[in-house]
């Protein structure tokens, strides 16, 4: 089975244009229910990318390096969604940090706790 995503074959090519080169904070969904948070400093574009790639590697084989994408099923409607984008939390003069994102980005794991995210049920919040 072909990977979809927002009900879409296309994608990623057509990810939202204003967010196609943009980094930050990211959730990946199942059938419109959150299954992973992460973040990239490199674009939404090629992480999303990266993930459809493991998603299908891991139908494939059955084997992968992250436990999210065993929580995916064929069947499944898969969704990259951006989350908050990098450019748009900082101020205009200044780089957000990869330590911020990451940061947000354990904020929103602890608060949310997606089940693909080992992290959020096993690690406190720090800042």
């Amino acid at each position: 089975n072909e990977l979809e995503a927002s009900e879409d074959k296309e994608w990623p090519s057509k990810l939202i244009k204003y967010t196609y080169n943009e980094s930050g904070i990211y959730a990946l969904c199942k059938n419109k229910s959150l299954i992973y948070i992460g973040s990239t400093t490199r674009s939404f574009q090629q992480r999303a990318r990266e993930h459809y790639r493991g998603i299908q590697e891991y139908f494939e084989t059955g084997k992968s390096t992250l436990y999210a994408y065993s929580l995916f099923e064929p069947e499944d409607t898969i969704n990259f969604r951006p989350l908050l984008i990098a450019n748009n939390i900082a101020y205009p003069q200044e780089q957000i940090l990869e330590y911020d994102l990451k940061t947000m980005e354990l904020a929103l794991i602890s608060f949310f706790q997606p089940e693909g995210n080992i992290a959020g049920t096993s690690q406190e919040f720090r800042y």
